[in-house]
This record gives C-alpha cells, sequence and structure tokens, in this order.
C-alpha cells in the first residue's frame, strides 16, 4: 500500500506561524547597515562568555548544535526562544529579520508542543522553529529549531541550526518575490512532468530559494518547489507523488523527494534444495529460494518471481501462508496427502524469509 504525505503549503503555514509569533513573541525588525554584515566568530565568542556551562558544535564552519546549561529564557516558550535569536543568532550568520515563522514540520507549525507527560497530562518541551529567508524569500531546507522546557522561566536547551551562510548573497533576489499566482506553470512543471505517464496534478506551488542542504550547501538559485501527483491509488505501480524543486527560469529540477510511505509487505521463499544428483540422504541440501511458489493473504493468490520473492500490496501487517506447491509444481505427501503450509504475519518495511517445507521435504534441482 502507498500512502500520501500531506503538506500544508507554505503560504498557509507561513500564516500560521505568523499568527503565533505576533500573539507572543516577536523577533528584531532591526535592519542591517548596507554593506555591513555581522561578525561572526565575534558573536560565537561573546555566547561563549555569556554561557561558560554551554557549548557549540560546528560542522564546515556553521554552528549546527548550542548545548549545555540553559542558555535564554522568558515568559513562555517562544518568548525564550526569540530571546536566544535575537540576542545571539548572529553566530549562525544571519539577522533576526531573516527567518520566517515557519517550523520544517509537515504543518509548518511555528511553537510545536513535545514530550507528552501522561501523568500531568502537560508537555514537557516546546519546539520553536523558523525557516530561513533570502531577500524575504524562503530558503528550502534553511530552518533553526529551539528547544525549550516547559518549566518555570521557560529555559533554552538546544538548538539545532540547518541552515546556509547567506551573507555573501544578500540582496541578489532583492525585488524577485512573486506569489504562487504570478509562477508561470508551463515552465515549472517542463521536466517534472516528463516522469508521469499522464499530466500530472500540480498543487502547493512557492517560490523559494534553492542552496542545497545541510553539509552539502550551494550557491542559491532563485526556485519553486510544489507537489505533482499521477496514476491512481487503484494501479500502485503507476502512482507517484513527488516533491520537485526547480529552477525558475527553465523548470530544471534541483530535487526532489517521494511523499509516498510505503506499507506493503515484501518477503521470501525458501526451499531445502538437493545439490546432486543422489538421494537427499547423501547429497548435501541448501535452502535456496524458491521460484514461483504460492503465497495466499487475506483470500488472494499470488506467486513468487523467478528469485523466489514477493510483494503483497496492503495497509499495514498481514497473515501469508506459503505452501509447497506453486505455479508450475505441487508436491505431495505420500502418507496423507497434505501439503505442508507455513503461516506467519509480516510488517511493512521488514522482509521476511519464510520455509515452509518440513524437514522430511526437499526439492531437486
Amino acid at each position: 500500500m502507498q500512502i500520501s504525505r500531506n503538506v500544508m503549503p507554505w503560504a498557509t503555514a507561513a500564516l500560521m506561524g505568523a499568527l503565533a509569533a505576533s500573539a507572543s513573541g516577536q523577533l528584531s525588525n532591526d535592519e542591517p547597515t548596507p554593506g555591513i554584515r555581522m561578525d561572526v566568530d565575534a558573536a560565537r565568542e561573546r555566547f561563549l562568555q555569556a554561557n561558560p556551562q554551554s557549548d557549540l558544535y560546528l560542522r564546515a564552519g556553521i554552528v549546527t548544535r548550542v548545548y549545555g546549561k540553559a542558555f535564554s529564557n522568558g515568559g513562555n516558550p517562544l518568548e525564550s526562544a526569540t530571546n536566544f535569536i535575537n540576542e545571539h543568532g548572529n553566530m549562525f550568520g544571519i539577522e533576526a529579520n531573516e527567518l520566517l515563522p515557519i517550523g520544517p514540520n509537515a504543518a509548518g507549525i511555528h511553537v510545536l508542543p513535545m514530550g507528552f507527560d501522561a501523568n500531568t497530562g502537560t508537555n514537557n518541551f516546546s519546539l520553536v522553529s523558523w525557516t530561513q529567508a533570502l531577500d524575504d524569500i524562503p530558503v528550502f531546507h534553511g530552518s533553526i529549531r529551539v528547544l525549550v522546557r516547559n518549566e518555570p522561566g521557560f529555559p533554552a536547551v538546544l538548538v539545532s541550526n540547518e541552515m546556509a551562510d547567506m551573507r555573501d548573497y544578500q540582496g541578489q533576489f532583492a525585488g524577485q518575490g512573486v506569489t504562487s499566482n504570478q509562477l508561470d506553470p508551463l515552465v515549472y512543471t517542463r521536466h517534472a512532468a516528463n516522469q508521469f505517464t499522464m499530466e500530472p496534478i500540480v498543487s502547493d506551488v512557492q517560490q523559494v530559494i534553492w542552496a542545497g542542504e545541510p553539509d552539502a550547501w550551494v550557491d542559491p538559485t532563485l526556485a519553486v518547489t510544489f507537489v505533482a501527483t499521477g496514476g491512481t491509488r487503484l494501479t500502485p505501480d503507476e502512482y507517484k507523488k513527488f516533491r520537485y524543486v526547480v529552477d525558475a527560469r527553465n523548470g530544471r529540477i534541483l530535487y526532489q523527494e517521494s511523499m509516498i510511505l510505503d506499507l506493503n509487505v515484501s518477503g521470501t521463499v525458501t526451499g531445502r534444495i538437493t545439490q546432486g544428483d543422489a538421494s537427499d540422504d547423501c547429497d548435501e541440501e541448501i535452502a535456496e529460494p524458491l521460484p514461483y511458489a504460492r503465497i495466499q493473504a487475506g483470500g488472494n493468490t499470488t506467486y513468487t518471481d523467478v528469485d523466489g520473492t514477493f510483494e503483497l500490496f496492503g495497509s499495514g501487517a498481514q497473515t501469508v501462508t506459503s505452501s509447497v506447491s506453486g505455479l508450475y509444481f505441487v508436491v505431495n505427501d505420500e502418507f496423507d496427502s497434505s501439503v505442508s503450509t507455513e503461516t506467519q504475519t509480516l510488517n511493512p518495511g521488514v522482509p521476511y524469509t519464510t520455509a515452509p517445507m518440513p524437514a522430511s521435504t526437499t526439492v531437486r534441482k
């Protein structure tokens, strides 16, 4: 079974985030002086001096983690996280006003409760997240997350940063921001549509900046992201749903990911195969895949392929019965005419190997 992952359009998520931000926290709106950027190294040193029991983890010259003793507080989770960004955001190479209140989760939630405690009915933590922006355009996969404890003072205890260093590109895309209605589908779907047998359904269109991915950042490009769906769920071999990021100028695919979670079950049927021409008492028997073996699940019958493997479409765990019979062969028990079977419950994503043959049954090549 294939299940689609639904992702809220960026514009809707941005609106939700903006409402949340206006309710209880506000990033600094101070504009940087033209031509002058922050000193990242000095900002990092200031943080360490102010928080001697906290530390920074750098990867490829970028701070990706802040951890240790609490390093920010506030009247609520959003205020605490916002205070941290306003005071120390420069050590990530960004200004506070270069962040959008959109979380890197499916719904774009800005303040996300975490760690539910069944005893108290409350959450132990809140995750406050922002999306990076360059010239007011969201950076795809660029985000920063601040983990806050839900206790008096709401201390911030962990920061995870996945933002590209955009200091050298400020102003490159100034004035180029457009709405989804201004984007030309004939341009941005030009190459992506070629991956479908029929014209796909396209939704969730948004202008973004493509700058690669964490640990593999590249020079930024003006891009468009959207989700394209083709085929039907009744034809799983044809059904596709991808999120694309394409070059805004020509539709060239810069990045794509499947939005389908596969819930099918799969496995292999094996049999003990006599290796030589002698009887099974004389020649070695080795378990090998059994081609074209019969598989039954939920009243339906299918067969393994030439390699002895099978895949069953479903919606979760399935009870599967394999027997010593198949598309081109059958094995009969000379004593009671019964056929040996094996029944197992298979879970999606976990390959299984079944061996329906009893110890007294062998197959000759």
